[in-house]
């Protein structure tokens, strides 16, 4: 087992990945020093696969578990209905500041618990058990909690680390191949901002990654922890400009996500075309060449993911749920661009006429051929 550490002083804590490790969860959660109750929020179908175990891994450390398994496995688990479900089991059940709570599941279902976790009796601890690629590379680490407004993603959250992050990646063997696909992008994006031989070897392995080849999905799953936990260790709550460069893709993709009908567009696809995006601003602006944005659109492809925005996505919609970013700075709204494959900035001060182009030329894109030119 991997032990990767997010170093946030008092607040620091370990990302355990590894395969068939479950069955030392309650070990873990021993040696970090928590007890009392224990709540695992999950979905129906996660619950099926592990929760049983997960508990088993618990009762036999001694923990008294408790269960709440209604949530839906997409964004509208992150909604006011669904965390105030988990507020009255808890206090159905005598939780008091002494318990704590186990996210098992995919990223809504960390985002809603970990929020559930933050703000019940002003903050109980929280252990993230990851069952999805997409969740194991990113969003259950760094402390990101929150719910969804009709208005856009995550715009009621707050920053309550979890304790623990427990990654197993047999877990992937069950995660549907649409799954794994969508996750990809999130994978991709670690590459762009951080480390091009990480990049390097996602295109020559990206085939193997979507057959579900554990090796090299434990080392992608280790690779892309060790970066968040270097930037969110750096720059825990967005106030030194670091983890901004986590939100590459972002900016476009949550305003894609929104004006997808009913939310229909999964993360991964949005994440792909809102990198896509930016890639082509960064190259209309100027600060990112061409055949860089090449490379990134053949692995994009490669993953299966999609490089042109449906039409049926409305420019108008996408552009108002941009104006409602929560990234924004004093009314002017930041972009994540890449000036090289390794590395991104954060731009300012880029014209509505500009973004909406982009957005025009990202429905145009034949994604047959190189969209290049210049």
């Amino acid at each position: 087992m991997k032990r990767i550490r997010v170093a946030l002083k008092e607040r620091s804590y370990d990302v355990c990945i590894g395969k068939n490790i479950l069955p030392l969860l309650g070990k873990e959660i021993r040696r970090i020093g928590l007890s009392g109750k224990a709540l695992i929020v999950t979905s129906p179908k996660i619950a099926g696969w592990y929760l049983g175990r997960v508990s088993k891994a618990l009762r036999s450390e001694g923990f008294e578990v408790f269960s709440f398994s209604k949530l839906p496995s997409d964004e509208f688990a992150k909604s006011q209905k669904n965390l105030f479900g988990i507020y009255r089991h808890l206090l159905k059940n005598g939780f008091d500041r002494s318990s704590f709570l186990i996210a098992l599941g995919g990223g809504v279902v960390g985002d809603v618990a970990g929020f559930a976790a933050s703000t019940f009796m002003r903050g109980i601890p929280w252990i993230g058990v990851p069952t999805t690629l997409l969740a194991q590379v990113d969003s259950s680490i760094g402390g990101k909690t929150a719910i969804d407004l009709p208005d856009g993603k995550n715009l009621i959250g707050t920053f309550h680390q979890p304790r623990l992050v427990f990654s197993d990646v047999e877990t992937l063997k069950t995660l549907p191949d649409r799954e794994i696909k969508h996750a990809l992008a999130e994978i991709i994006k670690y590459g762009m901002i951080w480390d091009e031989n990480f990049f390097r070897l996602l295109e020559k392995n990206i085939l193997r990654m979507k057959r579900k080849d554990l090796k090299i999905l434990l080392s992608a799953v280790s690779r892309c922890a060790e970066i968040k936990a270097r930037v969110v260790g750096g720059d825990e709550r967005e106030t030194k400009g670091l983890r901004a460069v986590l939100n590459y893709g972002h900016t476009f993709g949550h305003a894609f996500e929104a004006a997808s009908r009913g939310w229909s567009m999964p993360h991964g696809e949005a994440v792909a075309l809102g990198m896509m995006a930016a890639g082509r601003l960064a190259c209309e602006l100027g600060v990112f060449p061409w055949r860089d944005y090449e490379r990134q659109r053949t692995l994009i492809q490669k993953a299966a993911l999609p490089v042109r925005l449906p039409r049926s996505v409305k420019l108008s919609r996408v552009l108002e749920s941009i104006r409602y970013d929560k990234k924004k700075i004093k009314g002017v709204l930041r972009f994540v661009l890449p000036v090289k494959i390794g590395k991104v900035k954060v731009v300012s001060a880029i014209s509505a006429e500009k973004v909406r182009k982009t957005i025009e030329q990202l429905q145009e894109i034949n994604a047959g051929s190189c969209a290049c030119h210049g």
